[in-house]
């Protein structure tokens, strides 16, 4: 019966929420020319293999419908680009996708923002290394479906992409770029002659018919004496002094040790001279007190000689001479 069928009508139904590929069943519909799902409140979503076995279809109206814009859908636009021979009605047609919710129309969607995936955060990072003339905040997000990147500052201003003063100061500059890289998608915040207000938090959405992300990176006042710019100086000047201070302690190390030595040298020295002085003294008293002894000795031997000659002398006068009188040299002694 269904293999004769030449228009199907599934319209302004509210319980229809989807239509499963294997709802035709195993009898193909060779003959259907018209498919009618409008008005269909619930449903989301037309499946290509609904419509890829019907040889001879030459009109599709999905009208009145509030369509997920994905991935699932671009059968539409390429049909409708390829196949000449069907007639697609979109009229009131509209996505319900995260990027502009029940406003886009079907027939507004390029075939590239149909995404199943919405964009995701590969890195991000904060380069704050000249603050408060500049900074940079950056995230890397996957570019897919065409995201459209915001930025929503601390003090709650949300700017798109271009240049841009924000509200609470005048001085302060923000240019918001995006860059396509081989897969990815990097998004930029350059913010110049930074103030107090703009030092916190701030996000990145990103946004494509699939879905978002956000991704929150933070600011921080940086109170310094030194430019941060000139730190690779202060570094290696540290450096310096420390190998500088390193040396002198080692060099007084080696001065204490080598004057510890010399006053032991020193010590040592006058301790071994002195020694020899007094064996010195010893020895001079040593002879002297000889000399004095073979002095006395030659003296007493003297003496002795004197007192044998007067004896001699007085016995021979006495025997020769009765009268003989002692010499006074005698007498003396």
């Amino acid at each position: 019966m269904l293999e004769n069928l030449v228009e199907l009508r599934l319209a302004n139904n509210d319980h229809v929420t989807e239509i499963d590929t294997s709802a035709w069943g195993s009898t193909p519909m060779t003959k259907l020319k018209v498919l009618k799902l409008d008005s269909n409140a619930l449903l989301r979503s037309v499946p290509e293999a609904l419509v890829d076995g019907l040889p001879q279809l030459e009109e599709v109206s999905l009208q009145n419908l509030s369509l997920k814009c994905d991935c699932n859908l671009r059968w539409i636009r390429e049909w409708a680009e390829l196949r000449d021979y069907v007639t697609f009605h979109l009229t009131n047609s509209e996505c319900v996708n995260a990027l502009s919710p029940g406003l886009t129309p079907v027939t507004d969607v390029k075939t590239e923002e149909m995404v199943c995936e919405a964009p995701y955060v590969v890195t991000s990072s904060v380069n704050s290394g000249h603050l408060p003339d500049f900074a940079q905040l950056k995230v890397t997000i996957s570019n897919v479906g065409l995201p459209v990147v915001t930025w929503e500052l601390p003090n709650g201003d949300i700017f798109g992409l271009g240049t841009h003063r924000p509200s609470t100061n005048d001085t302060t500059l923000v240019i918001i770029n995006t860059t396509v890289v081989s897969t990815v998608l990097v998004c930029t915040l350059n913010i110049s002659n930074i103030t107090t207000n703009f030092y916190g938090q701030y996000v990145m959405t990103a946004t494509n018919m699939a879905g978002n992300v956000t991704q929150s990176l933070v600011l921080e006042e940086v109170s310094r004496d030194v430019n941060l710019a000139d730190l690779p100086r202060v570094q290696l000047t540290v450096s310096l002094v420390s190998v500088v201070a390193v040396v002198f302690l080692l060099g007084m190390i080696c001065f204490i040790n080598l004057h510890h030595t010399n006053e032991q040298r020193f010590q040592r020295l006058s301790a071994e001279k002195s020694n020899d002085n007094n064996s010195t003294e010893d020895a001079q008293q040593g002879t002297g007190s000889m000399s004095d002894v073979e002095a006395v000795i030659e003296n007493l031997d003297s003496r002795t000689f004197l007192q044998k000659e007067k004896a001699v002398a007085t016995i021979a006068g006495e025997h020769n001479n009765p009268g003989f009188e002692q010499d006074d040299e005698f007498t003396r002694l």
